[in-house]
C-alpha cells in the first residue's frame, strides 16, 4: 500500500510524516500512532517561536516513545504451553528447510562427483544436530530448562510492564507536561527522577536478564526517545 502511495514531501518533514499516517488510515499501525498524529500535525502547521517549538518537539519524542512501547511490550501474560508450541513449530519448520537443503546439495554433488556429501551437507547436518539439541526443543515435560526459560521471559515482561506502569505511565507523563508550564527546581527534580529511573531500570534488566539481552535494545531505544523528549521539554522553559 505504501509502495504505490505518493506522499506530500516538501520542505516540512512533519507534513511528510503526517501524509504517511493518513495513508495508513484503517490499519492497526495507524491506530497505534494515533496519539502521535495530532502532535505531528501541530508541528506541521505551527509557526511558533523556538522555545515553544522545542517544547512541541519534546512532546512528539515522548509520544513516539509511548507508541513504540505500546507496539513492542506485550500487554498479556505469556502462556508457557503457547511458548513451547511456538518453539516446536519453529523447530519443525527449520528442520524441514534444512533437510530440503541437504537433499538439494546431496543431489547436486552426486551429479557432479558421484558422492552424496560435501562441505555444505556436513555443515547443514551439524546445524540440524544443533537445532535438535537446543534448549526447549523437546516436549515441555521432558525439558525443565524450557520451563525455566519461559518463567524468566514472563518475569522479564512483568517487570517491564510494572516499570512502565509506575514510572512512565501516560498519567504521570501528562502530569509532568502540565506542570512544565511552571519552571523551577521542582520541574528539574521531576525530570531528573525520570532520567535516573530509566537509566537504573535499563542497567538492572541488562544484568538480571542477560540471556534475554536481545529483547532489551527496542525498550532501550524507546526510553531514549522518552528521555530526550523530557529533556527537550525541560530546556524549552
Amino acid at each position: 500500500m505504501l509502495r504505490n502511495a505518493r506522499f506530500e514531501h516538501d520542505s516540512n518533514p512533519f507534513a511528510y510524516f503526517v501524509s504517511i499516517l493518513r495513508h495508513l488510515e484503517g490499519t492497526p499501525l495507524h491506530e497505534a500512532f494515533g496519539v502521535l498524529g495530532p502532535a505531528l500535525e501541530k508541528l506541521a502547521t505551527s509557526n511558533c517561536s523556538w522555545p515553544d517549538r522545542l517544547h512541541d518537539l519534546g512532546l512528539c519524542w515522548i509520544l513516539l516513545s509511548r507508541t513504540l512501547l505500546s507496539l513492542y511490550v506485550p500487554n498479556l501474560s505469556l502462556d508457557p504451553v503457547t511458548v513451547q508450541g511456538c518453539k516446536s513449530t519453529y523447530q519443525k519448520t527449520q528442520e524441514v528447510w534444512i533437510n530440503s537443503q541437504i537433499h538439494l546439495h546431496s543431489s547436486l554433488e552426486n551429479m557432479r562427483t558421484g558422492n552424496h556429501t560435501n562441505v555444505f551437507t556436513r555443515l547443514l547436518q551439524d546445524r540440524l544436530l544443533g537445532l535438535e539439541n537446543e534448549p526447549g526443543s523437546k516436549a515441555l515435560p521432558r525439558k525443565p530448562s524450557g520451563e525455566s526459560d519461559t518463567a524468566s521471559l514472563q518475569s522479564f515482561w512483568k517487570e517491564t510492564r510494572t516499570f512502565l506502569g509506575d514510572i512512565v505511565s501516560p498519567e504521570r507523563m501528562e502530569k509532568f507536561l502540565v506542570s512544565s508550564e511552571l519552571s523551577g527546581a521542582e520541574l528539574v527534580s521531576q525530570e531528573k527522577l525520570f532520567q535516573d529511573s530509566a537509566s537504573n531500570f535499563l542497567q538492572r534488566m541488562s544484568s538480571a536478564y542477560a540471556p534475554l539481552s536481545d529483547l532489551l535494545p527496542a525498550i532501550e531505544l524507546s526510553l531514549m526517545q522518552l528521555r530526550f523528549g523530557l529533556r527537550a521539554v525541560q530546556h524549552a522553559l
